[in-house]
């Protein structure tokens, strides 16, 4: 049976290893260190610098025993290969690809974003698969609309309820949970209580209203023509301050 080849984590892991030897070498002091020393006016003796690596040389291997154990090596390369999997999805060849819009979505982008829902090529760009796989590519074009019209629908209910929270800041004071302490600082009384004084007296206009409305309304038309004189009714007339209301905002 033929090996198998080595695996991401595995050439990770040894070239941790590899690094970490190279690191544990006892410390040698070279052939030019010893000519430089022996031409120095005050050269230093052999066992002080025997002694003295010896110390370096010891705590050397007390750092490494410490910082290097054989378990960190296993830890270390599979957090590099775990940040290696996204990395090669989502950062090869970015300069190649930067101005291409016809590229295919790349592994581990964030499809409920709506910049990258709207980037998404409408069906999949590489012609091999889509022959190869016809089925595949079908279902690719029909995910890719849905999440284009789903985005859409998104925007448009993000801005309604934009809309709607700007107009409940506004009518904030005028409602009746805000009536003992909000309602009672910003607006007087009789205006945010049922049954008031300025409800009873809107109710007596709006009767007058009505009569004056239909006294006018039999007055004979000088001009002679057939036109009325037309009288918004109370409820047309809330009506419409509701629609100006909600046209502000």
């Amino acid at each position: 049976m033929a090996n198998q080849p080595p695996t991401i984590l595995f050439l990770k892991q040894s070239f941790v290893e590899t690094q970490v030897r190279l690191l544990s070498r006892p410390l040698d002091l070279g052939p030019s260190w010893q000519t430089h020393n022996a031409a120095s006016d005050e050269p230093l003796t052999q066992p002080a610098v025997d002694e003295a690596l010896h110390r370096a040389n010891r705590g050397l291997a007390e750092h490494t025993r410490r910082v290097y154990p054989p378990q960190s090596t296993r830890i270390v390369a599979e957090q590099i290969n775990k940040l290696y999997k996204p990395g090669a999805a989502l950062h090869e060849d970015d300069d190649d690809e930067a101005n291409d819009g016809d590229a295919p979505p790349k592994r581990g982008v964030d499809l409920t974003d709506a910049t990258t829902i709207s980037s998404l090529p409408p069906v999949w760009p590489i012609e091999a698969d889509t022959t190869d796989h016809p089925m595949e590519s079908s279902r690719y074009a029909e995910l890719t609309a849905s999440l284009a019209i789903l985005s859409t629908q998104r925007a448009e209910t993000l801005k309604r309820v934009q809309r709607l929270r700007r107009i409940k800041a506004a009518l904030r004071p005028f409602t009746p949970e805000d009536s003992d302490q909000g309602a009672a600082s910003t607006v007087q009384e009789n205006l945010a209580t049922r049954d008031g004084q300025v409800e009873k007296e809107l109710e007596k206009m709006r009767m007058l209203l009505v009569r004056v409305g239909g006294r006018v309304s039999k007055l004979p038309n000088p001009a002679g023509d057939d036109d009325q004189i037309m009288v918004d009714s109370p409820a047309m007339i809330q009506k419409n301050k509701v629609q100006n209301l909600l046209d502000l905002y």
